[in-house]
């Protein structure tokens, strides 16, 4: 198992002090591989025990073994340079990591996570979809998966104090997808604490935010830090099982739903 893995597995548990020494290791694991538990605890201004008891919590015996396992990591994702190779090869690189990263994803995210986070937004009188930049055309994806099983949702493509006004419409029985990396996760997570969302709030992004404090209850993180190719393949892959499994939460729901999509759809094409 990976040392992300490792910390992936324990994030429910995880103190300050616990997230400041994980984000440490999963965002500079070249520097942190040649420092030792009183050293890297001095960087963060912690005391050494500190770092042993993190090691220990997510699963090895001390220090020592964790950052022995982090040096293997390392050494796995160590890959050729693309650089003067063909297309043909340049393609079957890229394939291969996202092939890789997409069996990752069955050991860091459970099915039963994934499960309780479609309850939770089965269950919302309305689902706000949030995403921008790079992480918009995996809103509208998912905004739209969302109104074909019967959601009553609506998307928000904005940021910063834009992003704060639409969010302010959002009322205790509705419930939050967001799709945000690092510092622009940072901010959206400050406004959930806000609104007293976290509980309503499902969060899709990299293992950055492990370092933030007052995280939604359903947060699936991505190894974005691991992969040289971008997150959209994985991300994507995770919003269709988010899709299946708010099939499986209210078939009935879904049944009437596309009941009512295809009348609509007849009631066009005789107009036409």
């Amino acid at each position: 198992m990976t040392v992300r893995t490792a910390i992936q597995n324990c994030t429910a548990t995880l103190t300050p002090a616990d997230r400041a020494i994980a984000d440490a290791l999963l965002s500079r694991p070249d520097d942190v591989q040649g420092l030792t538990a009183r050293r890297l605890g001095d960087v963060l201004g912690l005391h050494e025990s500190a770092v042993v008891r993190f090691s220990q919590k997510v699963g090895y015996r001390g220090y020592k073994e964790l950052r022995a396992q982090l040096t293997r990591d390392q050494v796995a994702l160590d890959r050729p340079s693309l650089a003067g190779k063909g297309e043909r090869s340049s393609l079957s690189e890229v394939a291969r990591t996202q092939a890789r990263i997409l069996d990752e994803l069955t050991e860091t995210i459970s099915q039963e996570s994934l499960d309780a986070a479609a309850a939770m937004l089965g269950r919302a009188r309305h689902v706000y979809v949030v995403g921008s930049g790079l992480m918009e055309p995996l809103a509208a994806f998912s905004e739209r998966k969302f109104s074909l099983l019967g959601l009553a949702t609506t998307g928000v493509r904005v940021s910063g104090p834009d992003l704060a006004e639409r969010l302010s419409a959002v009322r205790d029985d509705d419930a939050i997808l967001v799709f945000a990396f690092g510092e622009e996760a940072a901010r959206i997570a400050a406004v959930l604490i806000r609104l007293g969302a976290q509980s309503r709030s499902m969060l899709v992004t990299d293992e950055s935010a492990l370092a933030l404090g007052g995280l939604p209850d359903h947060v699936f993180t991505l190894p974005r830090a691991t992969v040289q190719h971008g997150v959209l393949v994985p991300a994507l892959v995770l919003a269709y099982a988010l899709e299946y499994a708010l099939i499986r939460h209210d078939p009935s729901r879904v049944g009437e739903s596309e009941a009512r999509v295809h009348v609509l759809k007849r009631s066009l094409l005789e107009q036409g």
